[in-house]
């Protein structure tokens, strides 16, 4: 079960309740209660990411995802909805899609940005972590996303992604870092998250 909701920056429990709809006559029906603490930044000012997405694949649709059903379908972008892998578990048939988004690049005062994301993978063994292998940085520039994009305005975020085939990576435990680059202002930000590829 997946669904977004939209909170001002701050600390929150979330508390899921799940209930057995259809009980037999007289019973009592069936009830869990899940308690999630959940921190949420502000993206608003400071030059920041969001954790790191891993999806399985990308599906087209045939139109935008509508404001009222954005809340059911959390990872639709526009006409692209992505497809969540829950438990983080691919096959080495699978392609791994990882997306971050920034927040708030240096801007100069002639309206350049330059901020750059490299993608490192670990495997994860009984001796510990071992550096697997790295994508080539990619940049993100007004030159690589286009004149009239600013990262500036508002609800307007680089969106930094691969799509990574795993037919090379053995089946096993991995880590992937993702190091963003402020170039303007020489800040760094370190996203992580663990998954794992089967045979």
């Amino acid at each position: 079960m997946q669904r977004g909701f939209g909170v001002p920056p701050g600390s929150y429990d979330i508390y899921v309740v799940v209930r057995e709809r259809n009980a037999p006559a007289g019973a009592t029906p069936k009830t869990s209660v899940l308690k999630q603490p959940v921190d949420v930044p502000d993206f608003t000012s400071e030059f920041s990411t969001s954790s790191i997405i891993l999806a399985e694949r990308v599906d087209q649709l045939p139109t935008a995802v509508t404001p009222e059903t954005q809340a059911e379908r959390p990872y639709a972008f526009g006409q692209t909805e992505l497809i969540t892998s829950p438990e983080k578990k691919f096959s080495k048939s699978q392609e791994l899609i990882v997306l971050v988004q920034i927040y708030n690049p240096t801007i100069s005062p002639e309206k350049k940005f330059n901020v750059e994301a490299t993608y490192t993978f670990y495997t994860i063994g009984p001796d510990g972590e071992k550096r697997f292998n790295s994508t080539q940085p990619q940049p993100f520039t007004n030159d690589t996303l286009g004149p009239g994009f600013d990262p500036s305005a508002a609800d307007r975020s680089i969106q930094a992604g691969q799509g990574i085939p795993l037919a090379s990576f053995p089946a096993g435990n991995y880590r992937l870092e993702i190091k963003v680059t402020d170039k303007l202002s020489s800040k760094v930000l370190t996203q992580n998250v663990n998954f794992s590829v089967t045979p």
